[in-house]
């Protein structure tokens, strides 16, 4: 029923309850949350109050924003998901101790990437001193192939995912590639680093046989690539 005192509806506080116009108080006054007049202790519509005030701070090892479990940048600087310090993706953004992820590193699915502010990057990317490449699509480090970057120009990547310089062996023949530009050669005679001078023709390939060259002709061995000197050669 309604509480009265002397023939008026009550208004104020009794026994530890807050009533209005008679009735214990359901709904916030001066910011806290009643319930049947007593500031109300727990979970409602999703929010966890105290006190009647929606809680902030720390239960049961997790923090709490305005009542609910935090997701986003606390003030100690980390990232928090459901009010724990987050190691793993929030959207596309990956957290390691609530900290964006950098550097070369396995995610929570254990697969590698290169991330950057918590980002995935992709391309040919310096790392250490060198160069790596990154699928666009995948985003995961090219390994002996010989792909376009970002730059629009192609480049060959090893066994080891470094950019490659000098002679390499790929798809079943060898190609040079510059040591500053990192670019192939064409139309080249070039000095391998272990000594030793090789042909490489107009798609870049190592050569054999007879080759023109600087207005004069060269015989290549077909087994060694090397060029011949004092030496009399069956033509193909």
């Amino acid at each position: 029923g309604i509480y009265h005192v002397n023939g008026v509806k009550f208004n104020g506080t009794k026994d530890g309850a807050l009533y209005v116009n008679g009735v214990k108080f359901n709904g916030t006054k001066n910011g806290a949350l009643y319930v049947n007049g007593v500031k109300f202790n727990g979970t409602k519509d999703g929010v966890l109050y105290v006190n009647g005030a929606k809680f902030n701070g720390t239960k049961n090892g997790k923090i709490y924003k305005n009542g609910v479990l935090l997701t986003g940048k606390h003030s100690d600087g980390k990232f928090y998901q459901n009010g724990v310090v987050l190691t793993g993706y929030n959207g596309n953004t990956y957290y390691v101790k609530g900290a964006a992820a950098n550097g070369y590193m396995a995610d929570n699915t254990k697969t590698k990437y290169l991330f950057k502010n918590g980002v995935k990057q992709a391309g040919r990317q310096k790392i250490d001193g060198t160069y790596y490449f990154f699928d666009f699509n995948t985003k995961q480090m090219v390994k002996h192939n010989y792909v376009q970057a970002q730059d629009g120009n192609w480049y060959m990547f090893g066994e080891d995912g470094k950019i490659v310089s000098d002679v390499y062996q790929w798809a079943g023949t060898y190609y040079y590639f510059d040591h500053n530009t990192f670019k192939k050669h064409t139309n080249s005679y070039d000095l391998a680093r272990w000594g030793d001078w090789y042909m490489f023709g107009a798609d870049g390939r190592i050569l054999t046989d007879v080759v023109k060259w600087a207005g004069s002709y060269y015989y290549f061995d077909h087994n060694t690539y090397t060029k011949h000197t004092n030496s009399y050669d069956l033509s193909r």
